[in-house]
């Protein structure tokens, strides 16, 4: 029993040191490569016991640089500074609405001994580097006649390429004239916002067989996009 207890107790140990972060530093998608990232020396408060003769003697190796990790974008001196090694770019790293992170680890000696490996988080931030698109710059809906009003049919979303959600959220507007019988509501799905043009009245052919409007969108601090639709109906 109390060897049972001894090894629960060590892969307690274990798990927690695989787990752990010791220290967590944060740079932005598109900065230049060498970008200078953070003093781990300094961070990792491991200096601060030791006389300015033994922190001399600590260094630090940057372990397992490979593609696969995702390690090979960052470069640690010997002296413990961190720099990323070329520009980062968030949506080719990483998933919409994932936390994007790189784990880089880090030996440190003093002299020829070995005293731990340290676990760096880099936390790659998004920035709203992309404007939102329309799958097509002009399409044709297709009302009848008959339909009555409060009639909906959904148009395309717009599509934008960063990951994370507060430089993905687009905002749809229409562009028409007061006659025009048409207005515009958004529905969201599985976090899917789609756009839907309602009929607001009833629709006479011989009055007018079809009607172009322009459906806007717009993301903070980037120009609005525009989509012309052409809605005919029979």
């Amino acid at each position: 029993m109390t060897a049972y207890i001894g090894l629960l107790c060590l892969l307690h140990l274990l798990i927690t040191l695989v787990l752990s972060i010791d220290i967590t530093y944060h740079v932005k998608e598109e900065d230049r490569p060498h970008t200078y990232i953070g003093d781990i020396a300094v961070d990792s408060n491991l200096s601060h016991p030791l006389t300015h003769q033994q922190h001399t003697l600590i260094t630090f190796t940057q372990l397992q640089r490979t593609v696969e990790s995702g390690s090979h974008l960052f470069n640690v001196t010997n002296s413990g500074k961190l720099y990323t090694t070329q520009t980062l770019d968030a949506e080719s790293l990483c998933t919409y609405n994932k936390e994007c992170s790189r784990i880089v680890k880090v030996a440190v000696r003093k002299g020829k001994t070995f005293m731990k490996i340290l676990k760096i988080k880099i936390l790659i931030d998004d920035i709203n580097d992309h404007s939102p698109e329309f799958p097509q710059n002009e399409i044709t809906i297709k009302f009848l006649e008959r339909d009555f009003k409060g009639t909906k049919i959904p148009l395309l979303n717009a599509i934008d390429e960063d990951i994370s959600i507060k430089n993905s959220q687009i905002t749809y507007m229409i562009k028409k004239s007061k006659r025009e019988p048409f207005s515009l509501s958004v529905t969201k799905h599985k976090g899917i916002f789609t756009p839907e043009i309602i009929l607001e009245d009833k629709l006479d052919r011989e009055v007018k067989d079809s009607y172009m409007l322009t459906l806007k969108l717009k993301m903070e601090g980037i120009l609005p996009k525009q989509l012309h639709s052409r809605y005919t109906y029979l």
